[in-house]
């Protein structure tokens, strides 16, 4: 069978859907790509797939940017006729499914997250719910990956009652390439964020954190691209990490040790998120989380077991979910750790969903 994957970005597909794909051709499918050419482009070329590029600018709200950006994918799929589309991310759903419906090509979205879009009111929302009523209604099956997203799709009647839905547990986690981390031992506390430099995940708040509670005892690293939109947030970042609260070190290849090194992995986000990978990927390789209540984070976060929460936009709330967790005895911290991994084994393992996507497209 012929398989189109959207995604937003080369980087997505690399880090996220890359096993996916993998799993699909070894099943005797033919994989094809389609995403804008950016910086990672080039790489994802060097995995053999089928790819392809189209005019999406990510963060682009222009009308005629997006109506240009659909019709370039319109014309790869017509072209390509694949028998079934796999959309991930919101413009990617949004648009794989106007072109699917389009051409009649069955479409398999994943809700990694609803984003900000639909948590106002207004004619933005409204235009953004007809959007999605229209990509969705020739989906063959739509994935989300919490129960929030589902019940919303369901309450907005943003797709038919007819069409199935399920839940997955995030992207799921490569278990073998996130290795439980035996406890460190070292006198130094290693607090990690990880995520996109947006305010809305937290940073600012990890930033003011992190400068409460300096110390030569504890080091705060942050990970992540940082988003064009977000001047401001990333110019408070670098002022962050210029007077030595934190250490910012961008994108790096080396994501496990650098989280497997780390006492927590904080995400105060009150982003509208799917399930965060990195928390997932925390989880696997046994490091503790602090997060929030929030849609999607909350998932991962079980109170007392493998982390603790903390409030959405309270520097006050992370500062104490950091002195719970050093309060704890070396037992129960290790107890924690421990926890993690098996909940990354038992509910988040990426074997999960790669099944899940198997039996879809049978």
């Amino acid at each position: 069978m012929k398989i189109a994957m959207v995604c937003n970005d080369s980087f997505g597909i690399i880090n996220y859907r890359l096993n996916l794909a993998k799993h699909l051709q070894a099943a005797g499918h033919h994989v094809i790509f389609i995403c804008p050419k950016d910086e990672y482009y080039d790489t994802l070329k060097s995995y053999g797939f089928e790819q392809h590029s189209f005019k999406l600018a990510r963060l682009s709200t222009n009308i005629f940017t997006e109506l240009h950006a659909i019709f370039s994918l319109f014309v790869i799929l017509m072209k390509l006729k694949p028998q079934v589309l796999l959309s991930f991310t919101i413009k990617a759903n949004l648009y794989g499914g106007l072109c699917g419906r389009a051409l009649n090509i069955p479409n398999i979205p994943n809700i990694t997250g609803m984003g900000t879009g639909l948590a106002k009111n207004g004619l933005k929302t409204t235009l953004i719910r007809i959007l999605y009523r229209l990509a969705l209604g020739n989906s063959k099956l739509v994935f989300c990956q919490n129960p929030d997203d589902k019940n919303q799709l369901l309450r907005d009647k943003l797709l038919k009652s007819t069409t199935p839905i399920q839940l997955l547990p995030g992207s799921g986690v490569d278990l073998s390439n996130f290795p439980f981390q035996t406890t460190s031992t070292t006198a130094t506390k290693r607090y990690i964020f990880v995520a996109r430099i947006l305010e809305e995940k937290g940073i600012i708040h990890f930033c003011e954190a992190a400068q409460a509670l300096q110390s030569e005892d504890r080091e705060f690293i942050v990970l992540g691209r940082a988003d064009e939109r977000e001047n401001n947030t990333l110019s408070a970042l670098n002022q962050a990490h210029q007077k030595g609260y934190v250490n910012y070190k961008g994108l790096v290849d080396n994501v496990s040790e650098e989280v497997g090194q780390s006492f927590a992995s904080v995400l105060p986000s009150w982003y509208r998120e799917g399930t965060p990978r990195s928390l997932l990927e925390s989880l696997a390789l046994g490091t503790p989380i602090i997060t929030t209540n929030n849609i999607g984070c909350k998932e991962a976060l079980f109170e007392g077991e493998n982390g603790f929460a903390c409030e959405s936009q309270n520097t006050q709330s992370i500062i104490q979910a950091i002195q719970k967790l050093e309060s704890l005895s070396t037992s129960n911290y290790n107890a924690m750790c421990l926890q993690s991994r098996h909940i990354a084994e038992t509910q988040f393992d990426e074997t999960i969903v790669l099944n899940h996507y198997s039996k879809a497209i049978a």
